[in-house]
């Protein structure tokens, strides 16, 4: 895995949000024939570049959609809410709602799970494609929410899933079936305590949920800083 994965190092928090941010936008004005999605996480990492983008903005293409590897189950004016930290940034980058591929909070986990999988299947298979996709990467070594071999397992045979955690609230997550159909996967990590899980992540990829979530893409960075 470790030779798989692209390894970019930022001397600076400032120099790697710049550069994250200038990916997004990068990938928003992109035109393509056919729809290409962004695929955002969510975690504390980018929240200042969500906030700092929703601050300087550009006007995305017409060809662009947006959707989320994962998303807690909470109302969206909740602050956990991946969407609702999202929604000022994709307000100015002007993603019709239509093109915004997320949960309905309103519905039961599960529907809510199904309801996810039916949409993105209907995306991918009408043509669209998930161009770039921002993951993050927790301590413990997960990745969107897939914490455990039991919530990769159960997205075995679908795109999304319900995950269901001890510690509440529980989560609605994409897993490895979809993640291998991204064209580009960026790792976004920030702060010293994450240090000991990129080196296992590199070194025993296996080890991780991320690593197994990510055993079979084509395409994957991690940026560091």
């Amino acid at each position: 895995m470790s030779a798989n994965i692209v390894v970019k190092r930022f001397e600076s928090v400032s120099a790697f949000e710049d550069r994250v941010m200038d990916l997004i936008k990068e990938e928003a004005l992109r035109h393509t024939p056919a729809p290409h999605a962004i695929m955002l996480s969510g975690g504390s990492t980018p929240l200042a570049i969500y906030e700092a983008l929703a601050m300087d903005p550009v006007v995305a293409d017409d060809s662009t959609w947006i959707t989320f590897t994962d998303e807690r189950f909470v109302p969206f004016d909740s602050d956990q809410s991946n969407f609702g930290n999202a929604e000022p940034m994709l307000d100015e980058l002007q993603i019709p709602e239509e093109q915004i591929i997320k949960i309905d909070p309103s519905l039961h986990i599960g529907d809510a799970a199904d309801q996810l999988d039916k949409d993105l299947d209907n995306y991918l298979e009408s043509g669209g494609t998930i161009s770039l996709a921002l993951l993050g990467l927790g301590a413990d070594g997960h990745t969107c929410s897939l914490f455990e071999i039991t919530d990769l397992q159960r997205c075995l045979a679908r795109l999304a899933a319900p995950i269901y955690r001890p510690d509440l609230p529980n989560r609605v997550s994409v897993g490895p079936a979809l993640l291998e159909r991204v064209d580009r996967i960026v790792i976004l990590v920030k702060g010293k305590e994450k240090t000991a899980i990129v080196e296992r992540l590199l070194k025993e990829p296996l080890s991780t949920t991320a690593g197994m979530a990510l055993r079979n893409c084509k395409n994957v960075e991690l940026w560091q800083v």
